[in-house]
């Protein structure tokens, strides 16, 4: 397994053969060809039966291409020039898939065969096939004869180059006899590699059409049987259980039982049709699906490699993640690791990657990079350079998105303290009332009791002194619930709840009040000392308090930024329930009652308020 183009190709062709039609109970033969010391005599056998494969409509000039396998697997093209006006089929042999440069041959080739001076032909191939062969993006020139102004031109494809519109042939033609949806509906069976046929009338129709599907899964290569026009004496291939992808001629698949074929998915590219048993293009992940349709529907931006890039991003999505698979270790080979390479990319797309693992296509191109790599050699070719792009793009988008979110965050935090600030201003005007009331309550209650008291001590002192006239005394014993000389004595009650109203304007009227203290109560305080501001009605005091990581001041102008790195992990606001400053604020006036216990709250657990 691997790419089945071969590499350090030294000749421009291998082989020009000059093929007679098949006749009435004669087969197609070779009648010429060059070089005489090619003797690759199971090829030879092969090239009549491809460049004649059925029966087909020879009204006009057309170029076609097949592909023979050899025993290493590797793939030699054969490129045919068919002429009503000839009884022959010319025919080259070439280790290069170089459609474009190969049919102009061909032309220059046909021109020389219908020349006068026979002699030129020969002279000709023989210049062209001891060329050296141009480097990528070079140009080769060759004149057709030593007299004459035609010149043959061999421009190389650039390394790594897209195929293109209109320059390359095939997908030029594809793409002109089959629409979008039916090409991504074939691509997606590809990736699946299903058993795919291509059918139509013209030889040059169909083999175009399976060359340029198997260009757009760049940079992986189809590895099972690819046979671009199947020739009649081959027609069994069709029953074969692994996947294919065959070109049928239309006269041909019609002496076919579709039943003997099984589950197989067929492209009329004569009339734009897909049938399939399969619903492979449900399977692809969809937002893949949605961005390459949206690539082919900008008709401007398919002139050039438009269309093939198109599916080049496709991939890109899908297998680009690979080298975050790599693995280096020292002293050893660059590894690719599966499960890694899963992991790495998102969920949705998880459940595809797992099964085209399985797939020879991609581990063909797992291979290649990992054999370009340990040795040493890196690579640009336009597959990395799209992946880097993808890349850069979703980084700069999810910066914009982290930047657009931290703006609205701040927005709001700030909105928030600002609602905060005015309600504090709003309420501490009711809690200033309500503590004037209390204060007045207070100082009146101190008053009755002192008066209650003299009236006590002046009723005490003439109790005395009649006790001294009579001359009895009278014991003094504590006061108690069972004292019998004091049973009928009762103490008239205050009729004054200084606790309930304290707790009252501190717990449920002072929501944020001007004494009450804005920080976590008691069980969730953690951390150091750190100030802790009162918000007053006249100033603010600063005192020294525990404090918690969680606080916040709303007495702070600077906005608040919850995604930076001191952000805090619960801004809620809340009060504390500190009795002991109540027992201090009741001593204040004079009073010392017990301090009531408050039910125990397990740590952690804070005053919310609305």
């Amino acid at each position: 397994m691997g790419s089945r183009i071969r590499e350090n190709v030294t000749q421009l062709f291998e082989c020009f053969c000059e093929v007679v039609k098949p006749q009435l109970g004669t087969d197609a033969w070779i009648i010429q060809k060059f070089p005489e010391i090619y003797k690759n005599e199971e090829i030879l056998k092969s090239v009549p039966k491809f460049a004649y494969p059925c029966e087909f409509d020879n009204s006009v000039i057309q170029h076609f291409s097949f592909v023979l396998t050899n025993v290493d697997s590797k793939w030699t093209f054969g490129f045919c020039r068919h002429d009503p006006d000839s009884s022959t089929a010319l025919v080259l042999l070439s280790f290069l898939p170089w459609h474009e440069s190969f049919y102009k041959l061909l032309n220059c080739i046909s021109d020389l065969i219908h020349n006068s001076e026979s002699d030129l032909l020969w002279t000709f191939l023989n210049k062209v096939y001891t060329s050296k062969v141009p480097d990528p993006n070079g140009t080769l020139k060759v004149p057709l004869s030593n007299n004459s102004n035609s010149v043959f031109i061999c421009q190389a494809p650039a390394q790594f180059q897209l195929p293109k519109i209109p320059e390359n042939r095939n997908l030029t033609e594809y793409y002109s006899a089959v629409d979008c949806d039916n090409m991504i509906r074939v691509f997606a069976s590809m990736l699946f590699e299903r058993r795919i046929v291509f059918t139509s009338k013209k030889l040059y129709r169909l083999s175009a059409c399976v060359q340029a599907a198997n260009a757009i899964i760049y940079p992986m290569n189809w590895q099972h049987i690819f046979i671009p026009v199947l020739p009649a004496h081959l027609v069994d291939y069709l029953l074969a259980p692994m996947p294919y992808l065959i070109g049928v001629p239309n006269s041909l698949l019609d002496k076919v039982r579709r039943a003997d074929v099984g589950d197989v998915v067929i492209l009329d590219a004569d009339n734009n049709t897909v049938e399939s048993p399969f619903d492979d293009l449900a399977a692809l992940p969809q937002d893949v699906v949605k961005q390459v349709r949206g690539d082919l529907k900008n008709c401007s931006g398919l002139l050039g490699d438009g269309v093939s890039r198109a599916f080049l991003r496709c991939l890109v999505r899908l297998i680009g993640g690979y080298r975050d698979a790599l693995q280096l270790l020292q002293g050893q080979k660059i590894t690719f690791d599966r499960e890694a390479f899963v992991e790495s990319r998102p969920a949705h797309l998880q459940p595809f990657l797992r099964g085209m693992l399985e797939l020879q296509i991609f581990q063909q191109f797992i291979e290649e990079r990992l054999a370009m790599l340990n040795a040493g050699l890196g690579f640009s070719d336009e597959f990395e350079l799209e992946a880097c792009i993808y890349g850069d793009k979703n980084s700069s988008k999810l910066k914009a998105q982290y930047k657009e979110w931290t703006y609205a965050m701040k927005k709001e935090g700030s909105a928030f303290l600002k609602s905060v600030k005015t309600r504090v201003k709003e309420r501490s005007k009711d809690v200033g009332k309500a503590y004037k009331g209390i204060k007045t309550k207070l100082k009146g209650s101190s008053g009755n009791d002192e008066k209650a008291s003299g009236s006590s001590r002046r009723a005490e002192l003439n109790a005395r002194r009649t006790s001294d006239i009579t001359g009895t005394t009278t014991g003094y014993t504590a006061l108690g619930p069972s004292s019998p000389e004091h049973a009928d004595f009762e103490f008239s009650p205050i009729n004054l709840d200084l606790m309930g109203d304290l707790q009252d304007v501190l717990f449920n009227k002072c929501s944020l009040s001007d004494s009450s203290m804005i920080r976590p109560s008691e069980g969730g305080a953690t951390g150091s000392d750190d100030d802790v501001f009162l918000l007053g009605n006249q100033n603010q005091t600063k005192v020294k308090s525990t404090s918690c990581e969680d606080l916040i001041r709303l007495d702070s102008d600077s906005d608040f930024d919850p995604l930076a790195p001191t952000s805090l992990t619960n801004p809620l606001y809340y009060f504390s329930t500190d009795t002991h400053r109540d027992m201090d604020l009741l001593r204040e006036y004079g009073l010392d009652f017990p301090a009531p216990t408050p039910p125990p709250k397990p740590p952690g657990q804070w005053a919310k308020f609305d």
